[in-house]
């Protein structure tokens, strides 16, 4: 055996190592849940978006609220046994919450920073002449995700602070 296969192998239980630590981290900590989860969310959520803008029309305030609407039951489920392992005995407290918490975060907040970053992207590239080449879908998707960014942040702490919090 030479040295270089010793040092491979001696580096291979430590990458598993860290590897299943890593892991292991992930998994207890409840923030990096809530990311994971929160990506996840974010795909059914522009998946639809972007149905509800090219499928059927949908000006994208209103894509948003369709869209959301989907991902909401999504982020409930994952949420509630994911990331904040809450208990089913109080989902009569817990769904409630979650709703009013959600609804305004992804049906209020979103909607007034697409529909404002929509605006102002759309002003920003009549300024610059650099309106015919944009996609028409770049603006709104491009607002959606300042509107997600909010919405997280926004979430995460109503979330914790109140909806699946634990006694």
């Amino acid at each position: 055996m030479n040295t270089h296969t010793k040092k491979t192998e001696s580096a291979g239980p430590s990458r598993a190592h860290a590897a299943k630590r890593i892991s292991k981290q992930l998994f207890h900590n409840t923030k990096l849940r809530f990311i994971a989860v929160g990506l996840t969310n974010t795909a059914v959520d522009f998946a639809f978006f972007n149905l509800g803008i090219l499928v059927f029309g949908l000006v994208p305030a209103f894509a948003s609220i369709f869209s959301t609407s989907i991902a909401m039951m999504v982020s409930f489920l994952l949420n509630k046994k994911v990331v904040f392992k809450a208990e089913g005995k109080v989902l009569s407290r817990q769904l409630p919450s979650f709703l009013a918490v959600t609804i305004f975060t992804q049906w209020f907040v979103q909607a007034v920073v697409i529909t404002g970053g929509v605006a102002l992207l759309e002003a920003f590239f009549r300024a610059i002449n650099y309106n015919d080449s944009i996609p028409s879908w770049l603006a709104p998707n491009a607002a959606k995700v300042a509107a997600i960014a909010i919405g997280a942040v926004t979430n995460y702490m109503l979330y914790s602070r109140w909806v699946f919090r634990k006694k």
